[in-house]
């Protein structure tokens, strides 16, 4: 009996020391609201609901592992301290309320990323990796083949590794054979599949590799002329 009177003394005074309106508990979560951003969006500056918290600047933000995001000023947040030490930095967990948001976001995976859903829905523009790996392609993009002649140009190249087109001029000797090979502005993990579309009768085939894909014509190319080249590319799965 002795021994529960003691516990029940020594939780008594743990209660009246945590209950005193200016000890911090840094074993707790704090809410607090995102004041300002940092440029990469890892850090942001945040403050407290509870009074007796000041402000703090270049908070951490954790997210799940492989996500990166960039918070919007008004989110609010939960603010802890690793292992419960006050003399930790503080980091901050997410705790959205309808306020705020996210800015951007980023989830990466070493091998690969799956949603099993019946229907996935976009609201906005849906751009694939091969789209966004740099510039859109110009007219050096792609190479030259013989069946152009030895005068004969790519003109002009347009679009990126989803959809491109190909436009080339042909000179006084054109023949058959290769009409240009586009290089790949990022490689593709297996060989994608290509749908042509030969707007101009030169009967355009086409053989494509990881890198790059090779455009030929099967019908003899006339004098002077331009052709044009719609390719759409569809990568496979692994």
């Amino acid at each position: 009996m002795k021994g529960d009177s003691l516990t029940e003394a020594i939780k008594s005074i743990v209660r009246r020391v945590l209950e005193e309106t200016n000890v911090i508990d840094f074993r707790a979560l704090y809410p607090a609201r995102v004041v300002s951003v940092g440029e990469d969006g890892r850090e942001v500056d945040v403050s407290f609901d509870d009074e007796r918290l000041k402000s703090k600047t270049g908070v951490k933000v954790v997210p799940m592992p492989g996500l990166s995001i960039v918070l919007k000023p008004g989110t609010r947040v939960l603010i802890g301290w690793k292992g419960g030490n006050g003399e930790e930095p503080p980091v901050a967990h997410l705790m959205w309320d309808g306020n705020g948001g996210v800015s951007k976001l980023l989830q990466k995976a070493d091998d690969e990323c799956s949603w099993d859903t019946p229907l996935g829905k976009f609201s906005g523009e849906l751009q694939a990796a091969h789209l966004l790996s740099g510039s859109s392609y110009n007219a050096t993009s792609a190479i030259r083949g013989e069946a152009l002649g030895t005068e004969g140009t790519v003109t002009d190249v347009s679009g990126g590794d989803i959809i491109a087109t190909v436009t080339c001029l042909t000179d006084q000797n054109p023949t058959t054979g290769t009409m240009f090979r586009l290089t790949f502005k990022k490689e593709f993990k297996k060989t994608p599949q290509v749908l042509l579309v030969d707007e101009n009768g030169a009967g355009a085939t086409y053989r494509a590799t990881t890198r790059d894909v090779t455009v030929s014509a099967s019908a003899a190319l006339k004098q002077a002329t331009s052709y044009r080249v719609t390719m759409f590319f569809v990568g496979q799965p692994s």
